[in-house]
């Protein structure tokens, strides 16, 4: 039973963790205060549904999410509304939090939630940076260790909206609501920043776009659309260019996968921040309703090049759904596999045991009590032959004399 018990463990310790990503590839990841959505635009070769992936509890407001796209991590950003305090957890499976849960060492208040606060990542050396409605920018490590305020050496007199680190750049970019600036030496909180020429209006939000292994920067405002920042050969901004137009929204936050262009914003007059925006170079944008107002966006890119991919895949083409199905069958399959080889087992112990026993048996009976056994069995046999062989001759010749008999009287 022992090992019918461990072969039972086994294989639904492997059906548990061949669990797949609650986030697939080919998805946009739609945060909002109080759900994560996840979406597989048609785009995509989706259908735009919205799919839950999390629901907060009754004490949680969700106020940002990370999303580290090599590994499809996602963290969630929330307050505890019992105690105010601003905490970070992962999510690591469908509707489950991680155990661990880091207090950031910083104050949100959430009222203010849907004014102009930007939180934004650097993933790889995780840090986020979080702007308030004040042009306040703080760096936080995402295990709550560390909190610094960046000195920000532009013109105080326009508020600061966002800012973004590119690593391949190594600059922090900073959006102010007319001016993008790429500023160097954050490492050592002493920013040296070049200022493009151009100006805009009402800039949000700031992306980047990895297209053939080159970069380039997007901004979006909240009114028009989304720009791309020329850069020169040291990095500065030196021109913008316009893009595409995203229609009469109030736009806040957007993100961009070679040139497909997912955006937050809300119907003018009505500032909740609940439409998730779609468009790209050629066709004219759409919206879908979330209905809920929008913390922050992030994109699962597709596992191809090809913008439009119909399932994830993997293993050379083989898809998700029939591996978790030949994973399903291969561990209902070892199950009972298993119990047969459990039932051989005990068969061979008990059929070798009881030979064994026989055999020991056998060893404590005397030789020559077991001859003169068969001795005394040889004789009773013959005896019994021999008694069955005279009664049968007495038997004939009783009959043969009364048949004599009977003759000699009819006569």
């Amino acid at each position: 039973m022992n090992c019918i018990s461990l072969v039972i463990f086994i294989s639904l310790l492997t059906i548990i963790h061949s669990t797949y990503n609650p986030i697939p590839m080919g998805s946009v990841i739609i945060s909002t205060i109080n759900k994560i959505f996840v979406m597989q635009p048609i785009e995509y070769g989706g259908t735009d549904e919205l799919d839950i992936i999390f629901t907060a509890t009754t004490n949680m407001t969700i106020v940002s999410t990370i999303f580290d796209p090599s590994a499809r991590n996602l963290y969630i950003i929330f307050t505890n509304t019992t105690n105010g305090t601003l905490c970070l957890c992962q999510l690591v499976s469908l509707e489950t939090l991680d155990s661990i849960v880091y207090q950031l060492p910083i104050l949100f208040d959430i009222k203010n939630l849907n004014k102009l606060n930007s939180f934004t990542s650097d993933i790889t050396n995780r840090r986020v940076f979080l702007t308030d409605e004040t042009s306040i920018v703080t760096l936080f490590s995402m295990s709550g260790l560390m909190e610094t305020t960046i000195s920000i050496p532009i013109n105080k007199s326009t508020p600061i909206r966002s800012v973004a680190y590119a690593n391949i750049f190594n600059q922090l970019f900073i959006i102010t609501d007319t001016t993008v600036n790429a500023c160097n030496n954050l490492d050592t909180n002493n920013l040296q920043c070049c200022q493009g020429l151009p100006q805009g209006s009402q800039f949000r939000s700031i992306a980047f776009d990895k297209i053939s292994g080159d970069v380039y920067v997007y901004v979006l405002d909240e009114r028009t659309g989304i720009y791309q920042v020329v850069l020169n050969s040291i990095g500065c901004p030196t021109a913008l260019r316009p893009i595409n137009t995203l229609g009469t929204y109030s736009n806040l936050q957007f993100v961009i996968d070679r040139g497909l262009y997912f955006a937050s914003g809300s119907l003018q007059n009505e500032l909740n921040n609940s439409l998730l925006i779609i468009a790209n170079r050629t066709q004219n944008p759409r919206s879908i309703s979330i209905g809920i107002s929008i913390v922050a966006l992030h994109i699962s890119y597709p596992n191809t090049q090809l913008t439009f991919q119909t399932e994830e895949t993997c293993f050379n083409g083989i898809t998700y759904s029939t591996y978790r199905a030949a994973v399903v069958l291969a561990a209902l399959f070892g199950t009972i596999m298993g119990i047969f080889m459990c039932f051989n087992v005990l068969f061979c112990i008990d059929f070798f045991m009881t030979k064994r026993i026989l055999r020991s048996l056998k060893q404590q009976i005397p030789h020559s009590l077991l001859e003169d056994r068969w001795k005394n069995l040889v004789e009773a046999k013959y005896a019994k032959i021999a008694l069955e062989s005279k009664f049968q001759f007495f038997f004939l010749f009783d009959r043969n004399i009364n048949l004599f008999f009977r003759e000699t009287t009819k006569r």
